[in-house]
């Protein structure tokens, strides 16, 4: 379990007070917002949940450099009330990470609703790495969530989500006009896809942790690991925990961050190939692969026998490779955009060569995502990105809206 009263990897009496006054006015705003008789726990979740958080220097004062994580459990309350609690916090909020300099992301849910959620990564570290700022403090751990119950394409959701954040640093290194916010943007989701991908990598070995110092330590002493992955992950675990963009903006970032896609390209790939059990698995045969798989990665239950009939009555444009075969094309119409988004994925952003069937892939995620036949891989990514926005990331417009740019 993670330790109650420190917030940062750091250590440092002056960081943790810096991130403890922040805590505190977290707790005051949402205190007055809510009755104490709606909440059952304010749970901060998160590095700053785990004791693992990052701080910089600003003026020679400590500041957060993670945003901050809130999940507000209420109890048996309307969505309506539920709804309106968010309202009234969400200005107040809004001047607190202004103020603070970081985003703060609260989620309410209603208790039974929590003790309701099937095992996920989210659950699993949540359980093992949180802090209650109010309420009951038993209740997260009273909630039974184990890593072998975590199911594998959910771990390749989170690489997913995080590389994604690659495609977001390709629009910022392709800005006309770039900006030291926007090279800061790219540095900070790089390292974010390197950590993330570290995690589901440890996941496929049989080693995942909910700690960042326990992965990081699983991570470089793992014979099965290579050399120049162990480094990257060690230097963006570095940067998590004191952040030095100085380094990265003083160098080629367009090259670096390059070079960081092309590894985190064969991690994505080991990682798929062990998820699915295919030792010799590459690009050319993988979404075949990975298209029969999900058929059956989330078992035969009456919930997902009903959500792949509503899948199948759903639109979708995509004109598959004639080289797919039918049980797969069948898949394809039975999944929705949460199962297909991550599987078209690494073909946006490692766009690797697919040899005879390159030209029938390039329509089909043409066609996929609606744009024409001879859309760039620009169109295409904002296309993709509009979809993993409203799939799995709701806070990535405000993101896109602060750094002016534009899908």
């Amino acid at each position: 379990m993670s330790n109650q009263t420190e917030y940062t990897l750091l250590r440092d009496h002056e960081a943790e007070c810096a991130i403890s006054a922040c805590v505190d006015k977290l707790k005051t705003t949402i205190a007055t917002e809510v009755c104490q008789s709606d909440m059952r726990a304010l749970v901060l979740l998160g590095g700053y949940g785990k004791g693992e958080g990052g701080v910089h220097k600003v003026a020679g004062k400590y500041r957060p450099h993670n945003n901050f994580d809130l999940l507000l459990v209420t109890r048996e309350i309307s969505k309506r009330k539920r709804e309106s609690i968010h309202r009234r916090l969400a200005a107040k909020l809004e001047a607190l990470s202004e103020a603070f300099m970081v985003g703060i992301d609260l989620s309410i849910m209603n208790q039974w609703q929590l003790e309701l959620m099937p095992t996920r990564v989210l659950w699993y570290d949540m359980r093992e790495g949180h802090k209650t700022l109010l309420g009951d403090r038993h209740f997260i751990p009273s909630i039974n969530h184990e890593r072998n119950k975590i199911p594998a394409w959910d771990v390749r959701n989170l690489m997913v989500n995080r590389g994604s954040l690659l495609l977001i640093n390709l629009l910022c290194i392709q800005q006309n006009e770039r900006s030291e916010q926007l090279d800061k943007l790219v540095v900070k989701h790089t390292m974010k896809a390197i950590i993330g991908y570290g995690d589901a990598l440890l996941f496929c070995l049989g080693d995942y942790h909910w700690s960042y110092q326990e992965k990081q330590k699983r991570l470089l002493n793992h014979a099965e690991i290579d050399l120049k992955f162990k480094k990257l992950y060690e230097q963006a675990m570095s940067f998590r925990r004191t952040p030095t963009y100085n380094y990265y903006l003083a160098n080629d970032l367009s090259g670096w961050h390059a070079e960081v896609m092309q590894q985190l390209e064969k991690v994505h790939l080991r990682c798929e190939s062990l998820r699915l059990g295919l030792p010799d698995l590459d690009w050319d045969g993988y979404l075949n692969k990975a298209l029969f798989a999900s058929l059956f990665e989330r078992g035969f239950t009456l919930k997902a026998i009903a959500r792949k009939i509503l899948n199948a009555f759903s639109v979708k444009h995509g004109h598959l490779p004639a080289s797919v075969p039918t049980l797969n094309k069948i898949s394809y119409w039975l999944s929705d955009k949460e199962s297909l988004l991550p599987l078209v994925f690494p073909y946006i952003a490692f766009n690797p060569k697919m040899h005879a069937d390159q030209e029938q892939l390039t329509k089909f995620l043409a066609s996929h995502f609606g744009t024409q036949p001879t859309a760039s891989i620009g169109e295409v990514i904002r296309a993709y990105l509009k979809n993993w926005a409203y799939t799995f990331d709701r806070n990535l417009d405000s993101v896109l809206l602060k750094n002016n740019i534009a899908l």
